[in-house]
């Protein structure tokens, strides 16, 4: 059910943040709700930073404690292992959402109890406003900053204006220099003159991104002993690859898209190769195993990873995985199938909806210092705790 307050007025935000945070927050609703109802309330209301938008989405369903609530907007946490088992899903979610609101200078908060159901709240400011700091700085600008104490040096590299406004009301009462650069480029030379004493790098940014950051920083005399804190929620293909995915695919998936990524992989030799297709969503499992007979793969399917577990010694070419499902979901699927010794393992293409974050930790981890995701970057303790340890 929807209910819209009158004249809401328009509204100058982000659309893209927006739209992903409530279709998280209506996913998240409708995983833990079977036969009940979800409402989705829409508000206008005074608040310190002015007129503001109420978005509310409540549901009937499980709800959760004390405990559980305190835990809600924490990455990979779910209520408990009975939970998982029956809803399924990696926690994913909701912690992304918490930061997207935030970067558009809003909050997200919830509300719930057990057995009765939950009410996530944002608040966003009808019109966003600029980060209170100026982040074009000028020369002389940073030059003031740095002579004002011998304070640690951090430099902040992140394409994301909003990014910079939280780190640093998140570290406005420690004692850090925090420099801004909005580029790689900007930021490998902001390096270069002020030599800080850490780097928050984010991967993803236009021009120089941070992959590029990050090797020319290394490949510098002067520059390769910094520490590197990432901080990131990535969202491409490498995160997948990672675990060793052939490609990653976003739901809904365009067929040419599917067919050209098999037939590339195979070498268009795929009459008669054998395909099994793991999804929890028939339709999903359905609308894959058409695609591939079309091509010539013989199919069978799986409706979690712990069913695709014990087919895949069968012996398949392909292997089409969801990520978010009961009982195992993906990851673990991935995570398993390292201990399988099979004799010829197959190719896999992860085709999935989930927006993907910091999987890639286990290989960042071999070119950083850190990693401290977006996601939990409200946690200003870690952040503090991190720096102090790095620069120590």
């Amino acid at each position: 059910a929807f209910e819209i307050q009158d004249n809401l007025g328009s509204m100058y935000s982000d659309e893209t943040r927006l739209r992903q945070s409530l279709l998280n927050l209506i996913s998240n609703a409708c995983k833990f709700t079977e036969n009940g109802t979800i409402t989705v309330t829409v508000n206008k209301l005074k608040t310190v930073q002015g007129e503001s938008i109420a978005f509310e989405v409540q549901d009937t369903g499980i709800g959760m404690n004390e405990e559980q609530l305190g835990k809600v907007f924490e990455e990979f946490k779910q209520a408990n292992d009975d939970t998982t088992s029956k809803f399924g899903g990696t926690g994913l979610g909701l912690s992304i959402t918490k930061v997207l609101v935030e970067m558009m200078g809003g909050e997200l908060t919830a509300e719930s109890e057990l057995g009765t159901g939950s009410l996530f709240r944002i608040i966003l400011p009808q019109r966003i406003s600029q980060p209170s700091d100026d982040l074009s700085l000028a020369v002389e600008d940073d030059q003031a900053l740095l002579e004002a104490s011998d304070d640690p040096i951090i430099l902040i590299v992140d394409d994301d204006p909003y990014f910079h406004d939280i780190v640093k009301r998140k570290l406005s009462d420690e004692k850090f220099r925090l420099i801004s650069a909005l580029g790689g480029s900007e930021g490998l030379e902001k390096a270069k003159n002020y030599k800080p004493h850490a780097i928050l790098l984010d991967i993803l940014m236009p021009g120089k991104d941070g992959w590029k950051v990050l090797q020319e920083l290394r490949d510098d005399e002067d520059l390769k002993n910094i520490p590197v804190i990432v901080a990131s929620t990535l969202d491409d293909d490498n995160s997948t690859q990672s675990l060793g995915a052939k490609a990653f695919l976003k739901k809904p998936v365009e067929k040419e898209q599917l067919l050209a990524t098999i037939e590339g992989i195979f070498k268009k030799e795929t009459k008669g190769k054998r395909a099994l297709v793991i999804d929890d969503q028939e339709e999903a499992r359905d609308l894959a195993s058409r695609m591939l007979e079309s091509i010539g793969f013989n199919i069978q399917i799986a409706k979690n990873g712990e069913e695709g577990l014990e087919k895949i010694t069968e012996g398949y070419d392909l292997v089409i995985l969801d990520l978010s499902m009961p009982v195992m979901d993906g990851f673990e699927f991935l995570a398993n199938l390292e201990n399988i010794k099979l004799d010829i393992p197959p190719e896999i293409i992860v085709n999935s909806a989930m927006q993907l974050d910091e999987v890639m930790v286990t290989k960042l981890m071999s070119q950083t210092s850190g990693i401290v995701d977006k996601t939990k970057i409200d946690a200003r303790n870690d952040l503090k705790e991190m720096i102090e340890k790095l620069i120590s």
